[in-house]
């Protein structure tokens, strides 16, 4: 009895750190995949298609390419046809990434990208000269669609 007593209390202490070191490398993997990680170090383009061949390809991919689906949002904006893509990677927990996607004569392009945000929606905000993206529950911008974007295409 003494024996399995020595083993457990020497196993005690050390069971806690490894748990939380295999969840911080799950956790660490799963931004990741989700685009997390160095969100602000650039475009984030790694878990967004580049380009789509039409609509309907672009429609289904956004609906289908993450575990809580997704929806694609049409508009137009500086004479150019715009679609916005949101994805969900939880079920029954809010959480959302959004591409911008113009069409030019190929299909449709990926122009701009802002990875998930846990915990709230992104939404788009028709302005005056631009689309502004934000939480739906407000806060800052998170990305802007504006006039200077239509002259790269």
């Amino acid at each position: 009895m003494k024996f399995w007593l020595t083993i457990l209390l020497c196993l005690l202490p050390v069971t806690p750190l490894l748990a939380c070191e295999g969840f911080e490398q799950d956790m660490d993997a799963l931004e990741r995949t989700v685009g997390v990680k160095n969100a602000s170090s650039g475009p984030v383009t790694a878990s967004f298609g580049r380009e789509f061949a039409s609509i309907d390809e672009l429609r289904r991919w956004t609906e289908t390419s993450t575990l809580g689906g997704g929806r694609l949002d049409e508009a137009e904006f500086g004479g150019r046809d715009f679609a916005f893509a949101y994805r969900s990677y939880t079920s029954g927990v809010k959480s959302s990434d959004a591409a911008i996607y113009v069409r030019d004569g190929k299909g449709w392009k990926l122009v701009k990208a802002y990875p998930v945000l846990m915990g709230d929606w992104i939404v788009a905000e028709k302005q005056q000269d631009s689309y502004l993206f934000h939480p739906e529950a407000g806060g800052k911008s998170l990305m802007v669609l504006s006039q200077a974007d239509l002259t790269a295409f």
